[in-house]
């Protein structure tokens, strides 16, 4: 059981580049009248996606890493919490990446 809207989605979904290319160009002379210039990139290439998944796992393989320093010096409650204070700042860094990536088009990059 589809509605109207349900299927207006999914034809908004599926469109092509050209529907996209009209938003851009639209985007733009809305920008172009209010007296701005469009600079925003609004898409990663496979570089910038490959090097935000690198950033992200490069926290958790640098304690791995380290496994014997925390039990030499700490024991298990250094490697708790050594895992549980990063894991704050690698929610930060994803919280961010998920931000950065609701304000992109995705109809292209699925």
């Amino acid at each position: 059981m589809t509605t109207s809207q349900e299927t207006d989605f999914d034809l908004e979904v599926s469109s092509s580049h050209e529907t996209l290319a009209a938003v851009h160009r639209a985007d733009d002379n809305l920008l172009r009248k209010l007296g701005y210039k469009s600079e925003f990139k609004r898409e990663f290439s496979l570089l910038e996606t490959i090097s935000f998944a690198l950033g992200i796992l490069s926290v958790s393989c640098g304690i791995v890493a380290g496994y014997s320093f925390p039990l030499q010096a700490g024991g298990h409650i250094a490697m708790v919490w050594g895992w549980f204070i990063p894991c704050i700042f690698i929610t930060c860094v994803a919280a961010s990446m998920a931000e950065l990536s609701s304000s992109m088009p995705y109809v292209h990059m699925v």
